[in-house]
């Protein structure tokens, strides 16, 4: 488990704060236009159109990603982007990719590898979000052994607090990771799903988004 673990936190921090992606249509707040003293901004007499209907507000969607292999399906944070092989693959977001590996750093390929290791990857706008299996069991681990397993591939464990999901129980691990000059912070969920251990990571470059993150993840955690 623990070189999984070194794989996921590692490559996290260094995709982590490379965001920057496009907001979406549905995750938009549009401000109506207002009348000003001279009348309404189209003109006129000043008096209301009668053909003028208030818009009824836009429900936003859910955007419910799958880790299929970790065996969860959640609700992404708005405005965070899901990555697959045919992302890369495909050429409808291939100005965003490009976008996106000039702020890593990274070639296609570099990053399609990075991929490969995880069941579901988002990048938002300042972090990014990965789910991965990281070994196989029957008891989730307990607190002094997650502390020993983070501990040798951070810089320093937080705290840890113990989670209820619909997904099953769990534990969510705060952290502080460095690689290289960059200071990431990191919370961890831990969860026993059909015999496999999955791990969901959110990391950011702040301590608070972080756990904010995570505290509104967690109620949306499924089995897939």
């Amino acid at each position: 488990m623990l070189s999984r673990l070194s794989l996921a936190l590692a490559c996290a921090v260094l995709l982590a704060g490379c965001g920057g992606e496009p907001v979406a249509e549905e995750d938009k707040i549009l401000i109506p236009s207002t009348s000003s003293p001279l009348g309404p901004s189209h003109g006129g007499t000043g008096a209301a159109s009668p053909e003028a209907k208030p818009k009824k507000e836009k429900q936003r969607k859910a955007n419910v990603v799958l880790a299929p292999q970790a065996g969860i399906r959640f609700t992404a944070p708005a405005g965070w982007a899901p990555w697959t092989a045919e992302d890369l693959a495909g050429t409808a977001r291939s100005s965003e990719l490009q976008g996106l590996l000039d702020r890593m750093g990274m070639t296609r390929e570099q990053f399609a590898r990075s991929l490969d290791d995880f069941d579901a990857f988002l990048v938002g706008f300042a972090g990014n979000l990965n789910v991965s299996t990281v070994g196989t069991g029957s008891v989730l681990p307990s607190e002094a052994e997650m502390r020993a397993q983070y501990g040798a591939v951070t810089s320093s464990i937080d705290d840890v607090e113990d989670v209820d999901t619909a997904a099953g129980p769990g534990r969510v691990l705060h952290y502080t990771i460095t690689v290289g000059t960059r200071v990431q912070y990191g919370a961890s969920l831990m969860l026993l799903t059909g015999g496999r251990f999955a791990n969901l990571t959110i990391t950011t470059a702040d301590a608070d988004e972080s756990r904010s993150r995570m505290s509104d993840l967690l109620p949306t955690i499924r089995r897939s």
